[in-house]
């Protein structure tokens, strides 16, 4: 299925168009055809047949519409967003706060230091500062000649040689440093360009190598910092309320034959947390492979309606597991705004969303204006804040949407009985982010965190075998994780792989790196 959001190919989303166009005619045709018989059947008893149909056609109507002619925001009409800017004067320069700065100094040499009026000669004064120009250093492979010195004690009963350490090696005896495997790996999983791509662009750059021979590289890195990935999970699973989604992942296979090749769909597992996130891909969808992942997870899980986590939870308590499920409220309004259109009673609840959302982001703003000496402090304010603004603003809201919800009827199959049956059924579940500070109001963090999956899967479509689907997840997982802390991946990817092939076993976490970061700068600034 093609997904209309995301799909680049002007051909394809030309087909797409004329199909959902042809399907609108037909439901219009339709519509034409119930309303005549409709009006020939007022008084009878297939009169409120016919208007049961009648309704849930033009819901279809306005959904079609909705996906083919409508904008993809999810944003309605009348919600509050970002105030429009002043209109500016000029264009003024984008501060470059992260630039290396370089200073060129111009001056006048041989003849040009005479006066240009009189001949006589010009004496220098002050330096003018008028102008700045953003330039590139176009990026250089070296050949780095390592030579170590071999030392020989003065001893004449002793004569013992020994040699000075060389670099680090990510493989025994290789060729290529591990900051060059760091920069393939991140430029593959951060900014998602395939090792073909890379090997074009470093040809153009000078150096010859292979697709295979960085293939080859990101593997070694990835046996390195198979501890720190694993050490993600177990911090992912020590927070009180984690988040968890998937979505498709494909597994390249190798052709056997003319017309043999393909491919197979895999899943991409994500696990969510403030601190960290774990990905895991594997070929199937099942309950138990979430079963797997929440191992040794004994707090709220925040999830969607499918139904794999509801066999989970069912499992868990089966065997005396503490676990509980919060849902979605990003995907109870979701459904919502499909059925509005059609159904008018459904604005008011969207509105009561929207206040639950604002009390929301009344909590960030009001944690954003203090100050705190760590993360722990900020994360402990942020929790005492929910706790009484949610109280105060959230329950009573929730309390009027369960009432507004329970006075709606809706038709079988229709949009509108699938979304208040999707709040009705989770209800316990959407509404335990009140009791539970820690518990986040919808599922949007785990969401994001599967954003770069979804575009790697855009560019390099997907891996070859299983060991290319395990190095992708502990890729993702890594960068991802950093970003969460504002870290850039490259530099975090380096120290982790630095400590780990020095410290065979050693894993770094991004909180950790985070806090030695902020520790040298704070050192820095107290000389």
């Amino acid at each position: 299925m093609i997904d209309i959001t995301t799909e680049s190919d002007i051909e394809r989303l030309r087909q797409v168009a004329l199909l959902m166009a042809a399907e609108i005619d037909q439901l219009h045709k339709r519509l034409a055809e119930l309303t005549a018989e409709l009006a020939e059947a007022r008084g009878t008893d297939r009169a409120a047949e016919l208007e049961a149909e009648l309704r849930k056609l033009q819901s279809q109507l306005a959904e079609r519409s909705r996906m083919l002619f409508g904008p993809r925001s999810e944003r309605r009409p009348g919600e509050e967003q970002k105030p429009p800017r002043k209109p500016q004067k000029g264009h003024g320069p984008t501060p470059q706060p992260k630039l290396e700065e370089r200073v060129v100094e111009h001056t006048f040499e041989g003849e040009d230091t005479k006066c240009t009026r009189c001949g006589g000669e010009l004496k220098p004064m002050a330096w003018s500062d008028d102008a700045e120009e953003i330039d590139v250093v176009r990026r250089k492979f070296v050949l780095v000649r390592h030579k170590r010195r071999i030392y020989r004690c003065n001893c004449v009963s002793c004569s013992h040689l020994e040699q000075a350490d060389g670099p680090p090696r990510l493989i025994p005896g290789g060729r290529y440093s591990i900051d060059f495997a760091v920069q393939v790996a991140a430029d593959k999983y951060d900014t998602h360009q395939p090792l073909d791509r890379q090997v074009r662009r470093m040809g153009s750059e000078g150096l010859a190598i292979a697709s295979s021979t960085l293939w080859d590289l990101i593997e070694a890195l990835a046996r390195h910092l198979e501890p720190t990935y694993l050490a993600l999970r177990d911090a992912v699973l020590a927070e009180p309320a984690i988040g968890a989604d998937e979505t498709t992942w494909k597994m390249l296979l190798s052709p056997k034959g003319k017309g043999q090749g393909g491919s197979k769909k895999w899943f991409a597992w994500s696990l969510a947390g403030e601190e960290a996130i774990f990905h895991h891909f594997d070929p199937s969808r099942s309950h138990t492979v979430a079963m797997g992942l929440l191992d040794g997870f004994a707090g709220v899980l925040v999830a969607d309606g499918y139904a794999g986590y509801d066999a989970v939870m069912t499992r868990f308590a089966e065997q005396g597991r503490p676990l509980r499920q919060a849902f979605c409220w990003a995907h109870a309004r979701r459904g919502l705004l499909k059925a509005e259109k059609a159904h008018p009673e459904v604005t008011a609840v969207l509105d009561l969303i929207g206040e639950l959302y604002r009390v929301e982001k009344a909590c960030r703003a009001e944690v954003a204006e203090l100050e705190f000496d760590d993360a722990i402090a900020r994360r402990a304010a942020l929790l005492d804040v929910r706790r009484r603004r949610r109280d105060a603003g959230s329950r009573p809201v929730l309390a009027t949407i369960r009432a507004k919800i329970a006075e709606m009827t809706a038709l079988p199959g229709s949009n509108l009985e699938q979304a208040i049956g999707y709040i009705h059924k989770r209800w316990a579940g959407l509404t335990l982010f009140v009791d539970e500070p820690a518990v986040p109001i919808d599922n949007n963090h785990t969401e994001r965190a599967l954003r770069g999956i979804c575009l790697g899967r855009r560019n390099h479509h997907g891996s070859r075998s299983r060991r290319g689907a395990e190095v992708a997840a502990l890729f993702y997982s890594l960068v991802e994780s950093a970003k969460l802390w504002d870290l850039d991946p490259f530099a975090y990817l380096s120290a982790a792989a630095h400590r780990a092939v020095r410290e065979p076993g050693y894993a770094l976490l991004p909180s950790v790196f985070s806090q030695e970061i902020a520790g040298s700068a704070a050192s820095i600034s107290d000389r």
